[in-house]
């Protein structure tokens, strides 16, 4: 049996941004790894619950915001350990 978990993000809001991207990495390698876009937050949300986890694995994010557009986005956060559950 797999059991989920969930992994709940908040940010600071950045001047211009109509949606923000978060991106996931996962496992030993941490922030060295690259990292996949995992979601799309619009409507000026600054918060993410991440239900695609599995418990006792270690998982790191950043945050990046856009101005909705693909190709119109800013410097993303620094990468991010979310706690181990």
């Amino acid at each position: 049996m797999v059991l989920s978990s969930q992994k709940s993000l908040t940010w600071t809001s950045v001047s211009g941004a109509a949606q923000y991207w978060v991106f996931r990495t996962e496992g030993h390698a941490g922030c060295d790894l690259g990292m996949a876009r995992v979601a799309k937050v619009y409507g000026g949300a600054t918060t993410f619950v991440d239900s695609d986890v599995m418990p006792g694995r270690a998982y790191y994010y950043a945050v990046m915001g856009s101005t909705g557009a693909e190709a119109c986005f800013g410097r993303a956060s620094a990468c991010q350990a979310a706690p181990l559950e």
